[in-house]
């Protein structure tokens, strides 16, 4: 949204594209509809080919899924690929977050140490998850919104919701601010950008920053005191409330 920043990225463009060279760019909407984008920027990226991408077919999220269930250290057997393949017809974001709900299931179902599971998952499990999720994993009906996210996360905390969109930097303020960052991420198909413009901000280098940093606190197991918990709760049963708060305020 700064002038001079767009103004050098179209030198920047321009001397790119009289070398010979392609431009590739990905947004989350037509050029003609992102915010504060001038005209001259405009003009430079409707002049080539504009597409949209479509969400991914039955044979594309198999691979999605096998291939993001490898990231988190999960193996699923060709049933359960199936069935959750077939089950989540959204984006790759509501596969991801399909997957982080049924790790969840899995590790706590096997009491699985270091976050490894020795047997693969089968398609039972996933059936489990599928109908514990609420109001389906992959379904935009019912979809949880962004005020409703971010007062529950501020709610779980302790803080009011005009703090989490303010730019106040206490401790619990921040917490709130990643951790509805964190579940609309899972729960929403929103972009980094529309989060950030969902929270006021301008720029969404900070919710991203928001977002690894609740991500690897999670992974390390950590705590933290809050208003609502002064003697400190463990983030991962922070986040586990506070999604549960958010899937009863879209029933």
């Amino acid at each position: 949204g700064r002038e001079k920043t767009q103004q050098e990225f179209l030198h920047t463009f321009d001397q790119i594209q009289l070398s010979g060279a392609r431009i590739i760019l990905a947004s989350d909407e037509h050029p003609r509809l992102i915010p504060n984008l001038s005209e001259a920027m405009v003009s430079r990226l409707i002049h080539g080919l504009v597409v949209e991408v479509a969400p991914p077919d039955l044979a594309t999220r198999r691979v999605l899924v096998r291939k993001l269930a490898a990231r988190k250290g999960m193996v699923l057997s060709p049933p359960a690929i199936d069935t959750l393949a077939e089950a989540v017809v959204g984006s790759v974001r509501d596969l991801e977050g399909a997957l982080t709900k049924l790790y969840a299931l899995a590790t706590l179902s096997a009491g699985a140490a270091g976050g490894m599971l020795a047997e693969p998952v089968g398609p039972a499990l996933v059936r489990r998850m599928l109908d514990a999720a609420a109001p389906g994993a992959g379904r935009p009906a019912h979809q949880a919104r962004p005020d409703a996210v971010l007062a529950a996360a501020c709610d779980a905390v302790g803080v009011p919701a005009s703090a989490a969109r303010s730019t106040a930097r206490t401790a619990p303020v921040v917490l709130a601010r990643a951790l509805a960052v964190y579940l609309l991420r899972e729960l929403t198909p929103m972009s980094y950008p529309e989060i950030a413009r969902s929270l006021g901000r301008k720029n969404h280098s900070g919710v991203i920053t928001a977002c690894q940093r609740l991500t690897r606190q999670l992974e390390d197991e950590a705590t933290a005191r809050t208003p609502a918990d002064p003697s400190g709760v463990a983030l991962a049963a922070l986040v586990e409330r506070t999604r549960e708060a958010v899937r009863w305020a879209v029933r």
